[in-house]
């Protein structure tokens, strides 16, 4: 991915592209692909004009909206290596743009009421943050240990804007009435946000991506949720919140805020494509972890906790 990153940013471009610089750009397009981005401009699926693949056979065919189109629209989401082998896509590239990225944390003692009534208000608020422009990778940590006996309750979130100009984002303004509900409501715990900004998609990618390891089994799930889910009946929210995030020591999820009009609206080449039609309505994608061991991220979040807690 990072390598796709440069490339493009010394032609002024960018790609629909995600977070972490090790992704496979193969994996990525055939599993469907969603990005920061993909709320203006689709998954990385409806991004593909074009692929060359070897077929089970042994066939090299090329595959687009006039010939193998069967494959062409398969290998869109359908799943990596499903098909056949990928030798090679044409993806479409935007121009690339000023970036802003805010990290914001809260911090509660355990995951008491408190922290999913939170949690279940951060989730209502995402159809006003897409309709300002705002998508983003939050983490719930719901028993973070520490010490060897003791756990807090985290949230951290990493939320992106490309819309406004370099050093003037919208992210401060329109996260204000959300931070500022929350300190009113639950008084004395601990919120922190802090924004920095980027030339490029690119400089972003440096400046601030996903460090974690590759190889380990963490993703147990997912589910795509839609604005009348989010924003809807919040007690029936906040349970399934709960029930699939559990709150066992080093449960985790992945409320990502990922979806928009641009995958909803998506025109992909050909008029369709093999992502999984909930795309078409969902907001959220969120993803369901546990694993023992933390990896170079979570140690680097471990260690905040740790000087701030103790």
């Amino acid at each position: 991915m990072i390598e796709l990153y440069a490339l493009t940013d010394a032609q002024n471009q960018t790609i629909v592209g995600g977070e972490a610089w090790g992704v496979g750009i193969g994996g990525y397009l055939t599993g469907g692909g969603h990005s920061a981005l993909s709320a203006d401009y689709g998954l990385a699926a409806d991004n593909v004009l074009e692929v060359r693949v070897v077929t089970p056979t042994g066939n090299i065919l090329v595959a687009n909206e006039c010939q193998n189109s069967d494959l062409f629209y398969a290998f869109r989401g359908g799943g990596g290596g499903t098909f056949g082998v990928l030798l090679s896509a044409t993806i479409k590239s935007y121009p690339t743009m000023p970036y802003a990225i805010m990290t914001l944390e809260i911090i509660l003692p355990s995951a008491t009421e408190a922290y999913w009534d939170i949690m279940t208000y951060m989730l209502s608020q995402y159809p006003y943050l897409a309709e300002n422009g705002v998508s983003g990778y939050p983490y719930m940590y719901p028993s973070y240990p520490v010490s060897a006996t003791e756990a807090v309750a985290v949230y951290e979130a990493t939320w992106h804007d490309h819309h406004s100009p370099y050093g003037n984002s919208n992210l401060s303004a329109t996260f204000d009435p959300i931070i500022s509900y929350i300190n009113t409501t639950y008084p004395g715990i601990s919120i922190t946000n802090t924004t920095k900004y980027y030339t490029t998609r690119y400089q972003a990618a440096l400046g601030s991506h996903d460090i974690s390891s590759a190889g380990d089994d963490l993703v147990l799930g997912s589910r795509l949720l839609d604005s009348e889910t989010l924003s809807g009946n919040q007690t029936a929210l906040k349970t399934a919140l709960m029930g699939f995030a559990g709150t066992g020591t080093g449960s985790s999820a992945g409320p990502f805020l990922l979806g928009g009009r641009g995958v909803w609206d998506a025109v992909p080449r050909g008029g369709s494509d093999a992502v999984n039609p909930a795309w078409r309505k969902a907001l959220a994608h969120v993803g369901k972890s546990h694993s023992t061991q933390a990896t170079e991220k979570e140690s680097g979040v471990r260690r905040k906790k740790l000087t701030r807690w103790q």
